[in-house]
């Protein structure tokens, strides 16, 4: 099959619904994201169609580093194996490569040989391994703060040497500048060497951690103003998505995280420069 790849059109919503209707037992995101994705000027949303019907979509998005990030490919289930989702990625990199981008990124699950096929294939590299675990919003005894723009230089020197947080499976570069709007956004919680990025959809509605760094005991130290910001919010639980790092993800466990549950995997951050 040559599927050609043309823009979403508001026309493709059934099919985009057909399509995936049974990723995820039924659960899959794109259906609650459609709408913005169309909308979205820093965009595109990519179809597959053959013989006249939508087969597969996939969206692409410039980051605020001017990089492409690649996500939500799908095809479907009479589609698959005749090369609809190669002929996405590599009209995805082409995209990126028309707008500027630098690089183009993306994430896999690491207990998904398909994908990371399909990825490895069209010249990416594995950059970076993150780790999902879940933990409970209870509180806890804290010293820790929400740090504000004011604490910039101070966040920025902690920071050194991570390149990448993570905002659920979307994982973005770490810059001055998005750490300026975490902060204002106030995302950002400190406790002595300890920094924890805790990003949500709507300010703390629903904090997920996406970095965690500093001296252990700090580090847990603003974990549990995390997990008191969620309880007080009435949550259950709280998720994180963080660098596989031994140390980080123990002193995460000492304070409930596990996996488990569908997330015994890793999300693989892959990366394709564009230097050409």
């Amino acid at each position: 099959m040559s599927p050609r790849i043309r823009r979403a059109r508001r026309s493709d919503r059934a099919a985009m619904l057909d399509i995936s209707r049974t990723i995820w037992e039924g659960h899959d995101y794109i259906p609650s994201v459609w709408d913005r994705w169309l909308r979205d000027p820093n965009g595109v949303v990519l179809v597959a169609e053959a013989k006249g019907r939508a087969v597969g979509l996939q969206h692409a998005v410039l980051h605020p580093d001017g990089s492409t990030w690649l996500e939500g490919i799908r095809v479907a289930p009479e589609a698959r194996g005749q090369g609809v989702a190669g002929a996405l990625l590599g009209a995805g990199i082409q995209w990126a490569r028309d707008s500027g981008s630098p690089a183009v990124r993306l994430s896999t699950a690491s207990d998904n040989p398909a994908s990371n096929r399909l990825v490895e294939k069209a010249g990416f590299s594995a950059v970076e391994r993150f780790r999902p675990l879940r933990g409970p919003a209870i509180n806890g005894p804290t010293s820790a703060s929400l740090a504000h723009p004011a604490d910039f230089d101070a966040v920025w020197r902690a920071l050194q040497g991570a390149q990448y947080y993570t905002e659920a499976w979307t994982a973005y570069r770490i810059t001055p500048p998005r750490i300026a709007l975490l902060l204002s956004q106030h995302c950002v919680v400190v406790a002595g060497s300890g920094v924890v990025i805790a990003s949500a959809t709507r300010r703390w509605s629903a904090p997920r951690i996406g970095l965690a760094v500093g001296q252990p005991d700090d580090v847990a130290d603003a974990v549990r103003l995390v997990q008191s910001r969620g309880a007080a919010l009435g949550l259950t639980e709280i998720r994180a998505t963080i660098a596989h790092d031994a140390e980080t993800v123990n002193v995460l466990a000492q304070l409930g995280f596990a996996g488990g549950d569908g997330w015994e995997e890793a999300m693989l951050l892959h990366e394709l420069p564009l230097n050409d």
